[in-house]
């Protein structure tokens, strides 16, 4: 059956909801129960306070130990979304406190809203890194974290 769950990513009462099925955390598979979001930044609460990043802008997202995420997370499947961007440009995902790779996880064009599915490990302190090229708003949502028996 599935089950909702509601996460507030600031101090305000307000959160959407989102359902799926709840998976267990057996053999070490998913360990998060409901879709989060990590960040929208076409939301005033959000990091740039509704603006969209800048070019060359790394944000840093929490995952591991938020809401239904069990701390132990060492990876992480995310849904990635470029939204209204400038120009052409390209988002990359990596884990914090390692070096950038020079790939691109997600390729944008201007005016578009683009999506992807990510799987990245996480980094310092359960952290995942993203970093646009070009200014565009982003939306990151979690759809899975992997215990540390997970080979990703």
């Amino acid at each position: 059956m599935p089950t909702t769950r509601c996460f507030s990513m600031s101090s305000t009462p307000s959160c959407r909801r989102y359902s799926i099925a709840r998976s267990d955390n057996r053999d070490g598979h998913a360990l998060a129960g409901s879709i989060t979001r990590l960040l929208d930044t076409r939301e005033a609460s959000s990091v740039n306070g509704g603006a969209k990043l800048a070019a060359g802008q790394v944000v840093e997202l929490q995952v591991a130990g938020l809401g239904d995420i069990d701390a132990t997370a060492v990876a992480a499947t995310l849904n990635i979304t470029a939204t209204n961007p400038d120009t052409f440009g390209y988002v990359t995902v990596f884990p914090c406190g390692t070096t950038m790779p020079w790939s691109s996880n997600l390729n944008y064009a201007a005016g578009l809203t683009v999506a992807n599915s990510v799987t990245t490990a996480l980094g310092t302190g359960g952290k995942v890194c993203v970093y646009v090229s070009h200014p565009t708003h982003l939306v990151v949502d979690i759809n899975a974290a992997y215990g540390p028996d997970t080979v990703v």
